[in-house]
């Protein structure tokens, strides 16, 4: 769902529902990572090339960053679902 290149996310704001699991694919020459900003989820690495999968169960917004690059932001708004 979210493509990493050119040191963006891109969306770099997407709404989904809570249970929906967001993809970070890394199409850079170099690693990025994806930190929340308040400990929702540790830091993920991602590697050129690779991608990396996190389910959001909760919902609420998700801020997050590029640890290696901090000006490198995105956002997760997550919505309520049934069964969740």
């Amino acid at each position: 769902m979210i493509t990493i290149q050119n040191s963006k996310f891109n969306p770099d704001t997407i709404n989904i529902m809570a249970g929906s699991t967001v993809t970070w694919t890394n199409n850079d020459s170099i690693p990025h990572t994806v930190v929340s900003d308040t400990g929702a989820f540790k830091n993920i690495t991602i590697n050129k090339g690779d991608n990396s999968q996190y389910i959001f169960y909760k919902e609420g917004t998700y801020n997050y960053h590029d640890s290696k690059n901090p000006s490198m932001t995105g956002k997760i708004i997550v919505t309520r679902s049934k069964g969740y």
